[in-house]
């Protein structure tokens, strides 16, 4: 099953946010908050139970599709680096 992160929920209609910008932590600095406006398409294919599951957690955070996805994987890359961190830390104690 193809999965396009502008597929069309049929209650809500567009999955994507509608006005078009998302705010999410940048992950270049965790800390601030920003405003990323969408310039580009992501197509990628998946089982369908894997796009069943999705957007069944998406609709459990009422989230869009993408910003489930975009909160997702920015916990995740913070989560990476924080112990990447700590590991360099720890391998050079002050």
């Amino acid at each position: 099953m193809h999965l396009a992160l502008h597929d069309v929920n049929p209650q809500n209609g567009p999955l994507l946010d509608r006005c078009g910008v998302l705010p999410v932590a940048s992950a270049l600095n965790p800390q601030r908050s920003i405003s990323m406006k969408k310039k580009e398409t992501l197509n990628f294919r998946v089982s369908a139970e894997f796009k069943r599951k999705l957007i069944e957690a998406a609709k459990k955070e009422h989230r869009s599709l993408t910003n489930y996805l975009q909160t997702a994987l920015t916990n995740l890359w913070q989560r990476q680096e924080a112990t990447a961190r700590r590991k360099r830390e720890g391998a050079n104690p002050k």
